[in-house]
């Protein structure tokens, strides 16, 4: 695949608003690449980390994933596979509660993500030309969950996103609310 070489460069992604270059970063089968950048938040800053994508193509450049954008792309294929995204939902919800936060910068960095292949392949009926890949939503959900976890902070805004979803599902969470609670502030 061909990417910018401004954000793909010497193997690793650029991120060219902050001079930062990704510490691990993951291919995905339609090309895109997710790259883990040092972030600065939190009791642990040193094990922070923002996430960042590079879609293939020479005019791709590195953004921020935003929660509005992979919540709208379920909410999409929510209205043919309600079941399906469903399981993928719960599937995450349930990995946010055993998943651990990294206890050292070596173990963050080389992390290889566990989830996010087998989930994604167990649902070929929501791949859609126009939407996200399953592997690039569930690697972020695998992601976010990480990163979130390294906080010890009481309001957990990844997770309340999750169990709203979870609740739309079932009927219980309209639209409107799953929109406001992907977003920030909520």
């Amino acid at each position: 695949m061909v990417y910018n070489q401004t954000y793909f460069n010497q193997g690793q992604i650029y991120d060219t608003k902050n001079g930062k270059h990704s510490f691990r970063h993951f291919t995905l089968k339609d090309g895109y690449k997710v790259g883990m950048f040092q972030g600065e938040r939190g009791d642990k800053p040193e094990l922070d980390f923002i996430i960042k994508f590079l879609p293939p193509g020479i005019k791709g450049r590195t953004r921020t994933p935003k929660h509005i954008h992979w919540v709208v792309d379920l909410l999409l294929k929510m209205e043919h596979y309600k079941q399906e995204v469903f399981d993928v939902v719960c599937y995450y919800r349930n990995f946010y509660d055993i998943a651990v936060p990294f206890k050292n910068v070596p173990e963050r960095d080389n992390y290889t993500p566990k989830t996010y292949i087998q989930v994604s392949g167990r649902h070929p009926e929501l791949e859609h030309k126009g939407t996200y890949s399953l592997e690039y939503v569930c690697l972020l959900l695998e992601l976010f969950t990480l990163c979130e976890k390294q906080s010890p902070r009481e309001n957990k805004m990844f997770k309340s996103l999750l169990d709203t979803l979870i609740d739309y599902s079932k009927g219980l969470k309209d639209f409107y609310q799953v929109i406001n609670a992907s977003s920030p502030g909520y």
